[in-house]
């Protein structure tokens, strides 16, 4: 028999979701009927349950679509949103251990769902804004805005379209932790460049300020914390003779990436200089 292109996809994007445990036989099921065959899978994110539904939040190649399942029940779609008519996402709120997203829709309402983790929102988010920018998730797309490799090993990496403006002509970007205001609920970014450490915060949706940064040269080393199934990761930067500059409610892996490449260039002796 033919295996098709959204078994195959779906399949896998199943597997990432729930860890290697396999999804109920119900779920493949119901999802793989609302699918085209030629249609690619690229994500799918798992509602925070309550006792009378369940929700997922696809994202292929074509379109965002939301179904919900009452508990007992049959999964429906409930949006249905075609990609040449999504605008970007954003979290919106957030707890401890849970997300919500909001996928922009034109001359329409916001895809909304609560996630269960914030690893999970933000792997979402990540693979929105690649499928946006025309590339696989986890690829650059030609002429996308994502930057060459740096000659000192570091590999630099495309920011969200409204934050370019922030930086200068010519920066390069190493490394982008993505995470929310420990006070509150808004959206902020923790750019590595060689220039600098730069903390940029969403004033309204797509509209970025810098909050804080700090010349290459004041860097003097980082660290993370959390990370944890029940406890969202951060990352501080340690800044000579000034306060450090520090993100939380972030994803794990992205913080690690972030500490990872900074601890890399500062052994490089690039940092605190960064040159």
């Amino acid at each position: 028999m033919t295996t098709t292109i959204a078994e195959t996809t779906l399949l896998a994007a199943l597997d990432r979701t729930y860890r290697g445990r396999p999804a109920k036989p119900s779920i493949y099921r119901r999802l793989h009927e609302m699918l085209d065959p030629e249609e690619t899978v690229h994500c799918v994110a798992d509602g925070y349950r309550d006792y009378t539904s369940e929700h997922l939040l696809l994202l292929t190649d074509r379109r965002v679509l939301l179904v919900k399942a009452p508990i007992p029940g049959r999964w429906k779609a409930m949006r249905d949103v075609p990609a040449t008519a999504v605008l970007g996402g954003r979290q919106v709120t957030g707890t401890l251990t849970a997300a919500s997203v909001e996928i922009g829709v034109q001359g329409q309402k916001p895809v909304t769902m609560k996630i269960g983790s914030h690893e999970a929102a933000a792997e979402l988010l990540r693979t929105l804004e690649a499928l946006r920018a025309g590339a696989a998730p986890g690829r650059s797309a030609e002429g996308n805005g994502a930057l060459p490799e740096t000659d000192g090993g570091a590999t630099a990496v495309s920011v969200p379209s409204e934050v370019q403006g922030l930086l200068a002509r010519g920066e390069r970007v190493h490394s982008v932790f993505e995470g929310w205001s420990t006070w509150s609920s808004e959206h902020q970014l923790l750019v590595l460049s060689d220039h600098r450490v730069l903390l940029a915060g969403e004033q309204t949706p797509g509209s970025w300020i810098t909050q804080r940064e700090t010349a290459a040269p004041s860097v003097t080393g980082v660290r993370s914390a959390g990370g944890t199934a029940l406890k969202a990761a951060s990352v501080t930067v340690e800044v000579r003779d000034q306060k450090p500059i520090s993100l939380g409610k972030g994803a794990a892996e992205p913080a690690q990436a972030f500490v990872q490449t900074l601890e890399g260039l500062l052994r490089q002796g690039r940092g605190p200089a960064l040159r």
